[in-house]
């Protein structure tokens, strides 16, 4: 009898060791399953964290060229003005030296061209200067060499004749 009893508890034990066993390996198993899912969500969340960097860098450059806007605007403002200021003075002088050429002598007539071309090559700079603090795209524009040249000459040979003369005396 005390054999059967000895049989009959090691059997209860086994299976109660058993019963404790499958109880360890679900809790095993549960452990797994949250560890994988604890690492599934943090690759998640890690993913969420660049996203939300990237769009965090998006809005500052979309807030710096917001800034560098305004003081574009505020610059071309400014220059806006500036330009009204400096080329009503430059719109009197043209005026001046169109009456002067109509009034000089034919041979003063060239001097009296060259401060209006220069006075209207100047107010061409001014508009570009504005169109640049407007914030406009460049564009390309073929030139045709040989007018480019024919300006440079009218500004550089009423210059040069004048320096020759310093220089040589008159001929």
């Amino acid at each position: 009898m005390a054999l059967k009893n000895l049989s009959l508890e090691i059997e209860k034990r086994i299976a109660a060791d058993s019963r404790f066993f499958d109880e360890l390996t679900r809790l095993n198993n549960e452990l797994i399953m949250a560890k994988r899912e604890l690492t599934q969500k943090n690759l998640e969340l890690e993913a969420v964290n660049r996203e939300l960097q990237r769009c965090n860098i998006e809005l500052e450059n979309a807030h710096n060229i917001l800034q560098n806007r305004e003081k574009l605007s505020i610059v071309g403002q400014m220059a806006a003005g500036m330009a009204h200021e400096v080329k009503n003075p430059l719109t009197a002088v043209r005026g001046m030296a169109q009456l002067l050429k109509e009034r000089c002598a034919p041979e003063h007539s060239r001097l009296a061209d060259a401060i209006i071309e220069e006075t209207h090559r100047a107010c061409r700079v001014i508009n570009d200067y504005l169109q640049l603090a407007r914030h406009k795209p460049p564009s390309l524009e073929l030139q045709e060499v040989k007018k480019v040249v024919q300006e440079v000459w009218e500004i550089v040979e009423p210059l040069a004749g004048a320096a020759a003369q310093k220089t040589h005396g008159s001929i």
